[in-house]
């Protein structure tokens, strides 16, 4: 909104070899021109990452420039033509009127010392025995005494490098998208709403200007390990608070300075885990029962397995009833996810319920059983 009051949404970003808003004061009514080789190009979707404040009268803005759209400005810049090149972001009003079109001139700095900490790819791995890395972790055994987790770091411009690990337990809640990106890469509103979850090991690193980083992260004995099931490690990176990082939110309305070093246009993946013999430990905790429409004398009509659907490791259920009387076994396999599975009439109609004995077994992703096989019986 501007001090008008009017309202505008963003509908647009481009790259220009101008400015657009040359002659108007700063912020005009002026597109990128598309002809003569002015439009550089034009901002995915994928890479834009504005948001707006609580009372949206500010957007906070963080995109990775394409580089196709680097390669167009270093092109020009050797034909002896302007270097600079300006991110011109459209608003249009939503009463209707004219287009505002905002834009920020965009230098090559070749990544030099007063440019802010930005950061292009991070990797998380392990490192095990014979230094293999790993990106699916298992936290047992023999790899609890060797093992580390490392992050290969790319990044332009300088500063410190400020943050910590955490890990998510299997009983958290699911890690949200905002929660993996690095604080200078969201808004003041949304570094409040970031869910926290385990610390683990806090790191303080001046990066040098070679662009490349290897940070090493906690050891596998750092790790929760006690309770079997998967595990995420998150890096979290806070804002460096470098000169050229700085923005006055006084300009805005806002009555602070914000700094948004370390940035990323990208969400950080998290780096999984897994503790102990997961399929296993997942089919004691199956909970499977019956439930049988019995009419009475103790004859079944219809009899239905039902289990508490889990969310990792194993894929599907056996279900195996055997007849004494007749001597014959019956197998039925249902996916875990189903939580039911309603055993053919053929088995149980008219047999003594009581007499049949039923089975549950885990069936791993090769198909193959693992774990104990569970006997259920009939709940009076």
């Amino acid at each position: 909104a501007d001090d008008a009051g009017a309202t505008f949404t963003s509908t647009e970003a481009v790259f220009c070899s101008i400015d657009p808003n040359a002659g108007t004061g700063g912020i005009g009514a002026l597109s990128c021109p598309a002809g003569g080789g002015q439009l550089l190009g034009r901002l995915p979707r994928t890479l834009d990452r504005g948001s707006t404040t609580t009372g949206r009268t500010s957007i906070t803005d963080i995109m990775t420039i394409p580089i196709s759209v680097v390669r167009r400005a270093v092109v020009r810049a050797k034909r002896g033509e302007f270097s600079d090149f300006f991110y011109v972001r459209r608003f249009d009003p939503t009463a209707g009127g004219a287009p505002v079109y905002v834009a920020v001139t965009c230098r090559l700095t070749g990544g030099t010392a007063r440019t802010p900490l930005s950061l292009n790819r991070v990797e998380l791995y392990g490192v095990e025995p014979n230094n293999n890395r790993v990106r699916l972790l298992r936290v047992d055994g023999d790899n609890i005494k060797t093992g580390v987790i490392k992050a290969d770091i790319r990044y332009t411009g300088t500063g410190l490098l400020e943050g910590w690990w955490e890990v998510a337990t299997p009983t958290d809640q699911v890690i949200a998208e905002v929660d993996r990106f690095t604080a200078g890469s969201i808004s003041e509103d949304q570094r409040t709403v970031q869910r926290r979850f385990r610390r683990v090991k806090r790191f303080r690193v001046q990066v040098p200007l070679s662009g490349r980083l290897t940070l090493k992260g906690p050891r596998y004995s750092e790790l929760p390990h006690q309770t079997p099931g998967f595990y995420q490690v998150i890096l979290r990176i806070e804002a460096s608070k470098g000169q050229a990082s700085r923005s006055n939110l006084a300009n805005t309305g806002g009555s602070q300075t914000l700094f948004s070093g370390g940035v990323a246009g990208f969400p950080l993946q998290a780096l999984r885990y897994r503790v102990g013999d997961l399929e296993a430990a997942q089919s004691a905790a199956l909970n499977p029962r019956l439930t049988v429409d019995d009419p009475g004398g103790g004859k079944a009509r219809q009899v239905a397995m039902v289990w508490d659907v889990l969310q990792n490791g194993a894929v599907a259920v056996m279900v195996e009833v055997f007849d004494p009387e007749s001597q014959e076994k019956h197998q039925l396999a249902a996916p875990m996810s189903k939580g039911l599975v309603i055993l053919p009439r053929r088995w149980t109609e008219g047999r003594d319920v009581d007499s049949l004995r039923y089975m549950v077994t885990v069936l791993g992703r090769d198909q193959k059983p693992v774990g104990e096989r569970i006997t259920v019986s009939r709940v009076k």
